[in-house]
């Protein structure tokens, strides 16, 4: 034995006569209810069963409201509705007698409603049919509680505008993760250049910062190079070590004088490395090289004997001579020690009456 349920908007199976009124709502089967405030309107329901059943809904405007129901035309039975406090529904209003199993027409017509001023008051709701039929095992429908109202869940949905700000906000965090991310290795490349162009900064300063005043020995072409290729480094003429002599009367000491007749007493004897090179007219007196070879020329600077002291050389005519005082610079022969030795002063030395 099965149950079938119609719902009162099934036009297939109800057909209303007069004015009546679609309502519903989440506590009612299919969500719908029919209802009519007018005297005299009725609708027919075909079904095929053993019995039939009607549902529906009543409120407090609807105690004393009067309807009939009749199957195949029997004498019509008349019903009268009780009131409630409040909407009550899935309520059975009226439920026939075994029928046999065949087709089948109920009809239910309105006798009495209540006037109310408020529209649509005043009546009873119908919801849906209960059809008994034996030749169906399955179930076709809800099963209603007769005595239980229904109770609508509520649905639970996330808000569209709760997604939307998490989208919107998630792009916001992500698009500033890049800009840092972009903004560190900017940083970390100008870090790297910075560091890279330091370094060739100090060492061109210390290049520069390393210069030292030094004196010329005998003719040792060897210091030439070494003058030359440090002077290439550091950017700096071979006048500037020249300059950070004692005093200008050192500089007139060393000043070439090629072509002058040397004064008694005084011998410049060019190195064995500027023999070959003295038979060749210079080209350029500003040559840094020619320049540094005429200055080893002048260094070597014999100073003559005291009376007391023996002389190894070739005795002069004893005239009276005298040899003017001033700042000696004594020659350095070796290149080993890099420190500037301090001026001597010397007194006038007098040759014997």
């Amino acid at each position: 034995m099965a149950r079938i349920y119609i719902d009162d908007q099934d036009l297939s199976k109800v057909a209303y006569t007069g004015t009546w009124v679609k309502g519903g709502s989440p506590y009612e089967h299919e969500e719908t209810v029919a209802s009519s405030t007018n005297v005299g309107d009725y609708f027919i329901v075909t079904f095929k069963g053993t019995s039939v059943a009607v549902y529906g809904t009543f409120d407090s405007t609807s105690e004393g409201v009067i309807a009939t129901y009749s199957v195949d035309g029997a004498p019509a039975t008349r019903v009268t509705t009780q009131g409630g406090s409040g909407d009550t529904h899935r309520q059975q209003f009226w439920r026939s007698s075994q029928l046999s199993l065949a087709e089948h027409k109920l009809n239910v017509t309105m006798v009495k409603v209540n006037y109310d001023p408020q529209p649509g008051e005043g009546t009873v709701w119908f919801d849906y049919f209960l059809v008994t039929d034996p030749t169906i095992t399955s179930f076709s429908g809800p099963n209603p509680s007769p005595t239980q109202p229904l109770i609508a869940k509520p649905q639970t949905s996330t808000p569209v505008g709760a997604m939307v700000g998490g989208i919107i906000g998630g792009l916001f965090f992500l698009l500033a993760v890049i800009c840092l991310l972009v903004f560190y290795r900017r940083r970390k490349r100008t870090l790297r250049q910075e560091m890279s162009e330091k370094p060739n900064d100090d060492i061109t300063n210390q290049n520069i910062g390393s210069i030292r005043p030094f004196l010329l020995g005998r003719g040792d072409l060897s210091l030439d190079s070494s003058l030359e290729s440090r002077g290439r480094d550091s950017g700096t003429h071979i006048s500037a070590a020249l300059a950070v002599l004692p005093s200008r009367k050192s500089l007139a000491m060393i000043r070439p004088v090629p072509d002058i007749t040397h004064p008694p007493g005084l011998s410049i004897e060019p190195s064995s490395s500027d023999r070959s090179s003295t038979d060749h007219p210079v080209e350029n007196s500003r040559d840094p090289k020619t320049s540094k070879r005429k200055v080893y020329k002048a260094l070597r600077v014999d100073i003559p004997p005291s009376p007391q002291s023996p002389s190894t050389s070739e005795q002069q005519p004893p005239t009276r001579q005298h040899v003017d005082s001033g700042v000696r610079v004594q020659a350095i022969q070796t290149l080993d020690s890099l420190h500037v030795p301090s001026p001597v002063e010397l007194p006038p030395v007098y040759s014997p009456a």
